[in-house]
């Protein structure tokens, strides 16, 4: 199972110089949040492409040029959350007391592993474990109503920090600490395709940041407006 991603970093073009033997790119790839202090990372490349090999945690890179004279201005950008990576393993999470009960399958033979938990890349906490457990339980001042993204990084060749391209993404999950109703209702309805027996519905999805939870699905009502009556 793929546990780790493979990049491809191309360097934007506002960023590349005429080739030559004193032009260079500093590539600086800092993870969010740093678990193991071996953020960031910096490589000093000849070329305009990096091939690396990188987990699901978030990383924000940043790459600038150089010559003899000096520093380009950089550019950065973060290295996009997958939306339905196949992972070795699978994470549960459940709300008890206000805390995140997280436990897994299967079961992994490292006595290291790291948990990462928050709504964005900005607001990710972390925390290191040395020993082997079934489960865990994430504690903290968790927002209602927010999605919460969820995972387990390993270390398997050492089962010990290491530089952060050696990490393994184990599972990730997503969880609410309390869920409310959707605060926006579906949008551009459209009716078409119409015969005495049928007609095609679609409408706009609700945007994830006005569901306030798991959205479970939409309900139709419609009725006989000569009868005034709900059908359903």
């Amino acid at each position: 199972m793929r546990t780790a991603l493979h990049y491809y970093v191309t360097l934007l073009p506002s960023l590349q110089y005429e080739q030559s033997d004193e032009v260079s790119y500093v590539l600086n790839i800092t993870r969010l949040p740093d678990s193991c202090q071996n953020s960031p990372q910096l490589y000093e490349l000849m070329d305009s492409q990096f091939h690396i090999n990188l987990s699901l945690a978030f990383y924000e890179i940043t790459v600038y040029a150089k010559n003899k004279a000096g520093p380009s201005p950089s550019s950065s950008t973060l290295v996009p959350l997958l939306s339905a990576p196949e992972l070795e393993g699978k994470l549960f999470a459940t709300v008890q007391d206000g805390n995140i009960l997280l436990t897994w399958s299967p079961r992994f033979q490292c006595d290291f592993f790291i948990v990462n938990w928050g709504t964005n890349s900005s607001k990710m906490e972390t925390k290191t474990f040395m020993e082997k457990m079934e489960n865990v339980t994430l504690t903290g001042d968790f927002e209602n109503m927010k999605k919460y993204t969820i995972m387990i990084h390993l270390y398997p060749e050492y089962c010990e920090c290491d530089e952060f391209t050696n990490e393994n993404t184990f599972g990730i999950t997503y969880n609410y600490a309390e869920e409310s109703v959707p605060i926006a209702a579906p949008g551009s309805i459209v009716i078409k395709n119409i015969t005495k027996e049928s007609a095609h519905i679609s409408w706009e999805e609700i945007q994830e940041e006005n569901c306030l939870g798991f959205l479970v699905g939409y309900v139709i009502h419609y009725k006989d407006i000569l009868q005034n009556t709900t059908l359903y």
